[in-house]
């Protein structure tokens, strides 16, 4: 994935979800959570709901200005030594090179 793409989805799966409501008002009911910690918990969870659209424009936004800035044409296969492997008929692959490989 590209670093917008990844930076955006990051940003859009961060958010709380409706389940959490359930979750969170079900703890409180069996006495798990107190009030204060209910009220702080419900809270942060309906604010990241709230800010995820934002957060996702802006990162994507902040991504690719990062990308443009930067050489990631390694991490995306399209530096040289990518189009060499590309372009050969005999390469390896070495996969669990290490000690706990």
């Amino acid at each position: 994935l590209s670093l917008s793409t990844s930076l955006q989805t990051g940003l859009i799966l961060s958010q709380g979800g409706e389940f959490a409501f359930v979750a969170f008002g079900l703890a409180r009911s069996l006495g798990i959570l107190d009030p204060a910690t209910t009220k702080l918990m419900l809270t942060s969870v309906a604010l990241t709901m709230a800010v995820t659209p934002s957060l996702a424009s802006l990162g994507g936004k902040v991504a690719k200005k990062l990308e443009e800035d930067s050489d990631f044409t390694h991490y995306l296969g399209q530096d040289s030594d990518a189009n060499e492997i590309k372009e050969s008929e005999n390469f390896v692959v070495v996969v669990g090179y290490g000690q706990v490989g």
